[in-house]
């Protein structure tokens, strides 16, 4: 009856670390899409038909930008005038004054932002990063708990 028991504890061993590592893998990737801003590299914008000398908007798939790394048109890098004729907003609206920056029409942009599930509270994203530790040293402790209850340690002890 006893090594019934051992089979019993080795079987939910088996299925708790087979289960909690492929769990493990999803809350990873959670975890860091909650701390971690995003990127969207070479969106490309495109403008209505306007005159010279006025400004034009459009917004960007994303909201929630935090930065704009890259903005350029076809022929011209514009990133170093982002604060002069090219502006942006958190929400993604990205503002262009046409006298700054030419009648092309059709732009790329490359820019950070939060997610959907990015956390935005500082604290809290170092408290979410504790979960995988904390799962980890469950997972940890569930094993050590049963290599005890199989009786593995005795096999380690030596003979008296």
């Amino acid at each position: 009856m006893d090594n019934m028991k051992k089979i019993g504890v080795f079987v939910m061993l088996f299925v708790m670390l087979l289960i909690g590592m492929a769990l493990f893998d999803t809350l990873a990737d959670s975890v860091y899409d909650a701390t971690n801003l995003q990127e969207s590299d070479n969106e490309t914008l495109t403008f209505s038909d306007l005159l010279a000398n006025q400004t034009n908007t459009t917004s960007v798939a994303q909201d929630d930008v935090d930065s704009v790394s890259y903005f350029a048109n076809l022929t011209d890098d514009l990133t170093a005038d982002l604060t002069t004729g090219i502006n942006f907003t958190k929400a993604g609206v990205i503002t262009i004054d046409r006298a700054a920056v030419g009648n092309n029409n059709t732009f790329y942009i490359t820019y950070g932002f939060e997610s959907d599930e990015y956390v935005a509270h500082s604290t809290s994203r170092v408290l979410v990063r504790l979960i995988n530790i904390f799962f980890a040293l469950a997972i940890f402790a569930a094993a050590i708990y049963a290599v005890y209850a199989m009786g593995l340690v005795d096999l380690f002890k030596g003979n008296k």
